[in-house]
């Protein structure tokens, strides 16, 4: 039986619905996506028994993340409002959060954390195998078996719906006002007391901008908080943007990578 070449596979360009555009860091820093893409394998995502959420990074793709967790790539496009026929094969940001559980609920978050619509409840029917749960890893049961690339894909559209609006919280009707409180005759003044002695006044928390980098295949070039302090967030900025810049030239991607404020007591 001849085996799928995963690693080198060139699907129909509804497969290869990748991970582009922007990602958003923890400090609100927003960081544009390297322009030279190169789609991960299944074998590159990790995603560890007992997971039940995977946050998309640049290269990734539906084919593979479906692979990873057993749901076909329609499913996947329908939760992330993708739409195949139309051709929006480049509509997902780095960033997004895809959620499931054992119970086979399936949604996808924006970056932001804002739930994208209802999302779905998978059946055999939104498996790439359908013998195995959600969240499994079928890689291997594809090669074996020489899954076909339209189970992969999955062959009917997936319905879902929009998130419903949140009902509006009715206003508190305002209480009735109630009399004021008779004055109270004065309190005759305490004798004042002899003054202490002032108390040194503390030295001012000295407030700077520090960075932080983290990378993906490799800690070598790591920054922890607090190692590179700046006066200003902007020289803070320019600073990690150069530094992750020069280091994706060299081929060493950035897992995160941002700015945050730092305090000197």
């Amino acid at each position: 039986m001849k085996k799928k070449d995963l690693k080198f596979k060139n699907n129909v360009r509804s497969l290869a619905l990748i991970a582009l555009g922007v990602i958003t860091i923890g400090t609100g820093t927003t960081v544009l996506a390297s322009t030279t893409w190169k789609a991960n394998t299944p074998e590159s995502i990790k995603i560890v028994e007992g997971q039940n959420s995977y946050t998309m990074v640049e290269g990734d793709t539906l084919w593979a993340i479906g692979m990873k967790i057993n749901v076909n790539v329609e499913t996947l496009s329908a939760i992330n409002n993708i739409n195949l026929s139309n051709g929006e094969e480049y509509h997902l940001a780095v960033g997004t959060i895809i959620k499931w559980d054992k119970s086979g609920n399936l949604i996808a978050q924006t970056p932001n954390g804002n739930q994208v619509n209802q999302g779905v409840k998978v059946e055999d029917s939104n498996k790439i195998i359908p013998s195995k749960p959600i969240g499994s890893d079928v890689t291997g049961d594809v090669i074996e078996n020489n899954i076909p690339d339209d189970q992969i894909q999955g062959g009917n559209e997936v319905e879902v719906k929009p998130v419903e609006p949140t009902t509006p919280v009715k206003p508190i009707e305002p209480t009735n006002p109630v009399d004021p409180v008779k004055p109270v005759d004065p309190v005759k003044p305490v004798d004042p007391t002899t003054p202490t002695d002032p108390v040194d006044p503390k030295p001012p928390v000295q407030k700077n901008y520090t960075v932080w980098y983290e990378g993906r295949d490799t800690n070598e070039f790591d920054i922890a908080l607090g190692a590179n302090l700046f006066e200003t967030k902007e020289e803070a900025r320019q600073f990690i943007d150069n530094y992750a810049d020069n280091l994706l030239l060299e081929g060493y991607a950035a897992q995160s990578y941002g700015t945050a404020l730092w305090e000197n007591n």
